[in-house]
């Protein structure tokens, strides 16, 4: 069985470590801010709209748009480059 690393595309001997790298990607759900204004509003229009854009929509697309996961095998030095950028992005980017 070949083992390669999904970043750089190196063989990974049978005895050396390989690293998962899991990303999930997903929309950040938010309270929404409702004025006594949307509330009285008739938004008929605007669910019609919404419906004929969903009906053209494909359905992987939609399902992506609201999340998706994937995983990657990683050989020592890639870990290692992609740890480095990580670690950097998230000292820089604090996400709640």
């Amino acid at each position: 069985m070949s083992r390669k690393c999904s970043n750089c595309g190196a063989e990974v001997h049978p005895n050396a470590q390989l690293y998962v790298l899991r990303i999930e990607l997903y929309a950040k759900a938010e309270p929404l801010e409702l004025t006594i204004d949307d509330l009285l509003a008739d938004h008929t229009a605007q669910i019609e709209k919404l419906i004929e854009e969903m009906e053209v929509l494909d359905a992987e697309e939609a399902t992506d748009e609201v999340y998706e996961a994937y995983a990657f095998e990683l050989c020592a030095k890639c870990r290692r480059r992609i740890h480095r950028m990580l670690k950097q992005r998230a000292r820089a980017h604090k996400v709640e």
